[in-house]
Formats: C-alpha cells, sequence, structure tokens
C-alpha cells in the first residue's frame, strides 16, 4: 500500500506513515504485554483450581510474578496497570472466598465452622496484603546491579479499596459469631449454693433473650457478606446493644455467685464453668475486683497444704523412708538413661536426613566442563532412592524404639505431638535435600555463571527442515522440556520413598500434594 501511495505520489503518504507507525507501536505493545502476561495465568488458575482454604501457599508465587512483570514489561510498569491489575487480583480474591463461604448459610449453619471458616478466610487475605507489602519492600531485588529501580510509590489503599471494605464486613460476621459462640455456653451454666435457683433462672432467661435476638439472622433472606446490603449493618448493630446488654447483667450474676462460693474449689468451678465468658469486655471490667480475692482464697489453701504436706513428711522418716528414697533414684536412673538413649536416637535420624543432602545428577566424573551425564542418571538415582528407602526404615525403627523407651501410649496426643517434632526432622531433611539438588541445576544452567553448558543438544539438517535432538519445542513428546521435566520429577520423588512418620497426619508420604514439578519447583 505504501509503494502504491509512493508511486502516485499520494497527499495521503504523511497520514499513512503516521498510522503505520502507530499500528506498529500498538503491536509491539500488545506483543510485549502478552509475553509477560502470560506467565500470570498458571497462578491465576492455581487458585481457582482449589478450595480457598489451599490458596495461602499460591498467594506468593503469584505476586512474584507481577514483580517480575513489573521489572521486565516495557510496557506494563506503569502503576496504573499494575494497580489495575493488583485490584483485579483481590477480586478474585473475594469471589473464590465468597464461593468457600457461602454468605446465604453463613449465619444459618454451625456456628462454630462458620466462625472457623471465616478466620481462615480472614487469615488468607491479611496473608495476602502482608505478602503484597513484603514483595514491594523487596521489589529493589528485581533489579540487575546497575540498573534503576523504580519502586511502587503509589498508595497501597488504592490496591486494597474493595479488599478492605470486604475485610471490615467479614470481621463483624466474625464478631457477631463468637459472640454467638460464647453467649451459647450460658444454657450450660449452673450455680450451687443459697442463691444457685434464683441466678440459675436469670441466666437461662438472658440465654433465651439472645436465642431470640440471633433468630433473626436465620430468618433473614440477605447476603450478610454484600457489601452494598446495609440491613445486614443494622441487624448487628442492633444485635451487638443486646448483647452489651446481657454482658452487664452477666457481670453482675458472676459478683453475686463469686461472693456465694464457700471456698476455692467452688470459685475455680464457677470460674472453669463462665470460661471465655470472662474475657468479654464488659464482664472482665466486673470480675477484675475478684481475682484479689480469688489469690487471698489461694494463699490460704496453700498454707493448708503446706502444712498437711510437713506432717505427711515426719509420719514417713519415722516409717524409713529412705528404702523408698533408694529405689526412687534407681528409677531416675533407669529414666536418664532412656532419656539419653531415645536422644541418641533422634540425632541419629538428623544425621541420616543430612545425608541426603547432595546433587543427584552431576557432570560426567564432576569435572566443571563435563556436560550431565544422562547415562549415568538412571544408576545414580536408583542408588539414591535405595539409600533413602533403608534410611526411612531406619527411622521408622528408631521412632518405634523411642516409643518403648519412653513408655508412650500410640494413642495419646503427647506421642502426636513428639511425632510431630521427628516428623518435621525428616520433612525437613528432605526439603534440603531437594533443594541441593535443584540449586545444583539452577547455578549450573546460570548464563551469568561463565560455566560450560550441562546439556547437549544436536542441530540435524535434514532438508528442508533444521532440526534439533532432542526438540525444543514445549508441546514435543520426549523433547528437551520433558526430559527436563523428567530429571525434576525424578527429584521430588525421593520425598514419596518414606512412609509418614505422623500417620495421623492424613498423608501417606513426605511429597507435597498437588505440588508437581513443571508448575512449582522453584518455589
Amino acid at each position: 500500500m505504501m509503494e502504491l501511495l509512493e508511486r502516485v505520489e499520494s497527499s495521503y503518504i504523511p497520514a499513512f506513515k503516521t498510522m503505520l507507525m502507530d499500528v506498529e507501536a500498538a503491536l509491539t505493545e500488545a506483543q510485549d504485554v502478552r509475553l509477560h502476561l502470560m506467565p500470570l495465568k498458571c497462578r491465576l488458575e492455581d487458585i481457582e483450581r482449589v478450595e480457598f482454604s489451599e490458596v495461602k501457599p499460591f498467594l506468593l508465587p503469584l505476586l512474584h510474578v507481577v514483580c517480575l512483570i513489573w521489572v521486565t514489561s516495557k510496557h506494563y510498569n506503569m502503576p496504573v496497570r499494575i494497580v489495575v491489575l493488583l485490584q483485579e487480583i483481590c477480586n478474585l480474591l473475594i469471589e473464590q472466598a465468597l464461593v468457600y463461604l457461602s454468605p446465604e448459610d453463613l449465619l444459618k449453619g454451625d456456628m462454630e465452622e462458620s466462625l472457623g471458616k471465616v478466620r481462615m478466610v480472614l487469615g488468607i487475605l491479611n496473608t495476602f496484603k502482608e505478602a503484597f507489602e513484603e514483595r514491594r519492600e523487596k521489589l529493589h531485588t528485581y533489579y540487575e546491579p546497575g540498573q534503576e529501580v523504580r519502586e511502587w510509590d503509589f498508595n497501597s489503599t488504592m490496591v486494597f479499596v474493595r479488599l478492605d471494605t470486604f475485610l471490615k464486613r467479614l470481621e463483624m460476621v466474625e464478631d457477631l459469631l463468637a459472640t454467638a459462640l460464647d453467649l451459647m455456653k450460658l444454657e450450660k451454666i449452673e450455680f450451687s449454693g443459697i442463691k444457685g435457683k434464683t441466678l440459675g433462672q436469670q441466666v437461662l432467661d438472658m440465654y433465651e433473650e439472645f436465642q431470640e435476638a440471633y433468630k433473626l439472622f436465620s430468618e433473614r433472606t440477605y447476603d450478610c457478606l454484600d457489601l452494598t446490603n446495609m440491613d445486614f449493618e443494622q441487624d448487628a448493630f442492633g444485635f451487638q446493644q443486646k448483647v452489651e446488654d446481657i454482658d452487664r447483667r452477666l457481670g453482675t450474676v458472676f459478683i453475686q455467685a463469686f461472693d456465694d462460693a464457700s471456698d476455692l474449689e467452688h470459685a475455680f468451678k464457677l470460674l472453669d464453668m463462665f470460661g471465655s465468658l470472662l474475657e468479654r469486655p464488659v464482664i472482665a471490667a466486673d470480675a477484675a475486683d475478684k481475682y484479689s480475692v480469688l489469690i487471698s482464697m489461694f494463699s490460704r489453701a496453700l498454707d493448708h497444704a503446706r502444712l498437711i504436706y510437713s506432717r505427711h513428711i515426719q509420719t514417713e522418716l519415722k516409717l524409713g523412708v529412705w528404702d523408698h528414697i533408694s529405689m526412687v533414684m534407681d528409677d531416675v536412673h533407669d529414666l536418664e538413661q532412656r532419656i539419653q538413649k531415645a536422644k541418641n536416637n533422634v540425632e541419629e535420624i538428623q544425621t541420616i536426613v543430612g545425608s541426603w543432602a547432595s546433587p543427584i545428577f552431576v557432570r560426567r566424573d564432576c569435572k566443571t566442563e563435563s556436560l550431565l551425564s544422562l547415562e549415568d542418571c538412571q544408576d545414580r538415582l536408583e542408588r539414591r532412592y535405595s539409600l533413602v528407602r533403608e534410611s526411612g526404615q531406619r527411622i521408622h525403627l528408631l521412632v518405634k524404639e523411642n516409643q518403648s523407651l519412653l513408655l508412650a501410649d500410640p494413642a495419646s496426643d503427647i506421642w502426636k505431638a513428639y511425632v510431630d517434632y521427628v516428623d518435621e526432622i525428616v520433612l525437613d531433611g528432605f526439603f534440603t535435600a531437594i533443594e541441593c539438588s535443584l540449586k545444583y541445576l539452577l547455578e549450573n544452567t546460570d548464563p551469568k555463571a561463565g560455566l560450560a553448558p550441562l546439556f547437549e543438544v544436536q542441530l540435524d539438517l535434514v532438508i528442508p527442515d533444521l532440526i534439533f535432538q532432542p526438540s525444543l519445542d514445549p508441546g514435543t513428546n520426549d523433547g528437551f522440556y520433558d526430559m527436563v521435566e523428567g530429571l525434576l520429577n525424578d527429584i521430588y520423588r525421593i520425598s514419596s520413598l518414606v512412609p509418614r512418620l505422623a500417620e495421623h497426619s492424613g498423608f501417606l508420604h513426605y511429597q507435597v500434594r498437588g505440588c508437581g514439578a513443571p508448575s512449582c519447583w522453584w518455589q
């Protein structure tokens, strides 16, 4: 077209040139934006794929990609564009959270389950905000030395304007559910003493008033998380006023019941019965003056116990207590030996997992100028797998021995906590082992390191084409990408070779669920 216009010396040539330059610039910009936004697609799909309660591990990698877009893109590194992008990410998180929470049933179902979900969502969304601020602070680390650093100097409120409003509404729902759970305890409060019956009836009346007030939310058909719905806020305000009145009356009841307590045992039963209700601000203010009285009662009880103990010791001394002491000392010595053996077993486990921390795949003959020895890969892999399997068997034997040494009940919570501790040691060992192998591949494929190539690809002339062996096309089976992906999967697979120590965790082994090497090896 340009040649035709020039041939006829058209007066439209300047305008056409300008339009052509604009089109070329727009095309270049579109190609740059598409190139840099494509990696973001799989991160967003990860978030959409999993249940919202499992989203947290994906947030930092998502913001990592956003930072890379800001630093490397020539056309997308503008505050107005990056703010809109972050706002859309916030909107996605809000939408996923709403699906997880089911707002229409949030105040109608089980209170404890609903409260757990709300707190889960609050934790994840606040983690996202914290991760954003952390990436903002470390944005300079994404730039090469000598490269001009462009910070995110825009106000974070521009990014979180809708998310903050959503968080405020969530906190309102959380407070309502937590209050309702507290007041549900009123049904089980019973008093003894002279005033017991009267006080019990007062608390029962308060419980019925609370039930009537809370029933309003189960009868409403609105979405309590709809930010445009002001009816919920009005209902929540009215409920809170009713609760404050109940709290004031409940504080008075507590004071009367405490004064009616005949001894320390009854006072502690009263405290245990009220439980978390005493943490409510209005009730806590009323109860604060009684703590000094409780301490005085406790002090008198201790003096009485001390007197009984002194009399008991004097009696034991008269009955030949030294034989008993000798027997106890023998038991203590045996216990010390068993504890030391159990400690040595844990140290052996730490040594075992430390032996895994060497690269699985290395250059031929470990020479820096050699290629990765693909012929030896399978042999090295089998040797490493065999080592890890044997180590796992030894670790399980050591833990079983510790159970016997410590006379532990395998079903008890304290033994499960101990197994969790050893389980973390093994888990850290796998993290270190996998990190070591991945770091070796990263360092030896870093173009800035100036090292010899790690992999070899042949270029064959097959007329009329040029063919790479193995193929460099990501979509080709048995190509270079498949080979590298296979190496990464082999590295990650070592964590599946040892049965999980913490069987109560619900996982059969230590491989991270839902984390394949192609999508998250760099995390």
